[in-house]
């Protein structure tokens, strides 16, 4: 059977840094190893109350950014790197570090990329120094190209060289995934005993500490 941690909006909504944070127990959410001083990270939104008649990108009452931290081994966190390498940008870490500069370099690129397809475009009139910039387009396209492929190039190769690592110690194991996450919308933006996050592990035990720690539900997932 699979079970899943069931989280209110409240829970979510009174952290005051944004970042829903489940340390206990205090041992690697996938593998139970010890210490669990690093953390897998998820992106999330809390959204409730559709609007009627919605302006572009302002469709819910509610709309709150945050981010969801699970504790991970040191072994975990390597592994992490393998499955989703853009989630480990913001934390202090050597593959951190390596993620955030990777995700820079595909930002940088793809601007590049867009100002010379800009240019291209009647948009941009071709007078003054705006018709010598429409005649390089290319310039920023092909910068902006190159800048996206050498992201993905180490990208590549950092995972290569840390699987090969991870293999080399005995240390990888497929079954040691990220957790599958959920966030229900609902209706009342005013009402934060709403679910507004579902999250599924693969250690069932962890899970189940964890809800009883901080009283979520824990859920049998019916299929």
């Amino acid at each position: 059977m699979q079970y899943k941690i069931v989280i209110p909006a409240g829970a979510i909504l009174e952290q005051k840094d944004s970042i829903l944070r489940l340390d206990h127990p205090g041992t690697c959410s996938r593998c139970d190893r010890t210490p669990a001083a690093l953390y897998e990270t998820h992106q999330l939104k809390v959204r409730a109350g559709l609007k009627p008649n919605p302006l572009p990108g302002i469709r819910y009452k509610l709309n709150h950014n945050y981010r969801l931290r699970l504790p991970l081994c040191e072994r975990c966190y390597r592994q992490d790197y393998l499955q989703s390498p853009e989630t480990l940008a913001g934390d202090d870490t050597r593959l951190g570090r390596l993620s955030a500069m990777q995700n820079f370099l595909r930002m940088l690129g793809s601007l590049s990329a867009a100002i010379g397809l800009l240019l291209l475009t009647p948009l941009v009139p071709g007078v003054g120094f705006l018709a010598v910039l429409k005649t390089g387009w290319w310039v920023n396209v092909t910068a902006g190209l190159l800048l996206v492929l050498t992201a993905l190039l180490s990208q590549t190769i950092a995972k290569k060289s840390l699987l090969k690592a991870l293999e080399k110690e005995g240390e990888f194991n497929r079954e040691l995934v990220r957790a599958e996450v959920r966030t229900p919308l609902f209706s009342d933006p005013a009402d934060r005993s709403q679910v507004a996050l579902e999250i599924r592990l693969n250690n069932v035990e962890w899970a189940r500490q964890c809800a009883a720690h901080y009283q979520f539900g824990f859920e049998e997932i019916k299929n």
